[in-house]
């Protein structure tokens, strides 16, 4: 397997978007964060004055970190406060999983202040305050940051795992162009009406749209199927489901600058039907009538 630079979709206009993709990566890592920190550093200091909590609260949030990323996403999903798709729930989860080597780190770092130290400040006329600002936090925060650190790189790792539930981030820009691709289980010619064609070997072209329109609409139809509550299908399941079945499709390749571009394409042409989401940015898509 070979790789070829630069691939045959890249148009040269990507660095706008990808800048774009990028902030929004890492703001909502960063938001995140900063919600995981002002969490933390109340509670940090609190069970560190209590040493008899710190075993239950940092086994609870050792608990979140064994629960998959996409079972956390798809409970939050079911919270009515939350608000369903969109970035709170992202947040919440990145929060969730951020907890603990803040947490861990703030406590262990506090813990390993030598005694001596504190009784020296106390020795100074210094109040309980002042020795925690200006005595135990100091000492502590090498250790706070390793857990700031070690948080980061979790919350960007699990951020990966929700674009195609919640939001378009750097991780669209990944293709399979070298992957072998697989043939469909079922054909339907959709896209123009006409039927099948061979294309002559000695001059190949570029993937057809209409393969893209095709898989969009036998996608929704088999979710559909399974969804016998008549629950909603999201344009993001769609696209998950056909990486899935088909790694090495791409919409670019095929002549669209993104899937939700691919989805409005097979709305115009009376393919399926679309309702865009103004909380997440999305489509719910609907079969044609």
């Amino acid at each position: 397997m070979t790789s070829r630079w630069p691939p045959a979709w890249w148009d040269g206009a990507l660095a706008g978007e990808i800048l774009q993709r990028s902030g929004e990566h890492l703001l909502l890592v960063g938001t995140a964060i900063g919600l995981a920190l002002a969490i933390s550093l109340p509670l940090g200091l609190w069970i560190s004055r209590r040493p008899r909590w710190a075993g239950p609260v940092l086994a609870a949030a050792s608990t979140v970190q064994t629960v998959p990323s996409l079972a956390i996403f798809g409970l939050l999903l079911t919270v009515p406060l939350l608000g369903g798709i969109g970035t709170t729930p992202a947040i919440v989860a990145l929060t969730l999983y951020a907890l603990l080597p803040l947490l861990r780190g703030l406590v262990t770092g506090l813990a390993q202040v030598p005694p001596g130290l504190k009784q020296a400040g106390h020795a100074l006329g210094l109040s309980e305050r002042q020795v925690l600002l200006h005595v135990e936090l100091p000492l502590a925060l090498p250790t706070l940051m390793a857990g700031i650190r070690v948080a980061t790189v979790i919350g960007v790792g699990v951020k990966m795992s929700t674009s195609d539930l919640f939001l378009n981030n750097c991780d669209q820009f990944i293709y399979y162009d070298d992957l072998v691709r697989s043939a469909p289980n079922r054909t339907r010619r959709l896209a123009a009406g006409t039927p099948p064609t061979k294309t002559p070997a000695a001059a190949p072209s570029g993937p057809d749209p209409a393969k893209a329109l095709e898989l969009v609409v036998e996608t929704l139809e088999a979710l559909s199927e399974e969804r016998d509550d008549g629950g909603t299908v999201w344009g993001s399941m769609i696209k998950e489901a056909i990486k899935r079945r088909h790694p090495g499709l791409n919409e670019r390749a095929h002549g669209f600058r993104s899937f939700n571009d691919l989805l409005l394409a097979a709305q115009q042409k009376r393919l399926v039907q679309l309702e865009p989401d103004e909380k997440s940015g999305g489509f719910k898509v609907l079969p044609v009538d």
